[in-house]
């Protein structure tokens, strides 16, 4: 089961985080690959993951 559908009200809990980080950096770390592919809630999720991976990940 992809890990979107496990987080209850599209809450990004630690442990999805992490489960779609590790997918993320299996992608190449691409931002448009990531989403490309989806489309509607699992697109809005992962979309939310990206902008909260970049908001932790900003220097």
């Amino acid at each position: 089961m992809p890990p979107f559908r496990e987080a209850l009200a599209n809450q990004l809990t630690e442990e999805v985080y992490a489960q779609m980080e590790e997918e993320f950096f299996e992608m190449g770390g691409d931002f448009l690959a990531f989403v490309a592919n989806f489309s509607g809630e699992e697109r809005e999720f992962r979309v939310k993951f990206l902008e909260e991976w970049d908001r932790r990940n900003k220097h």
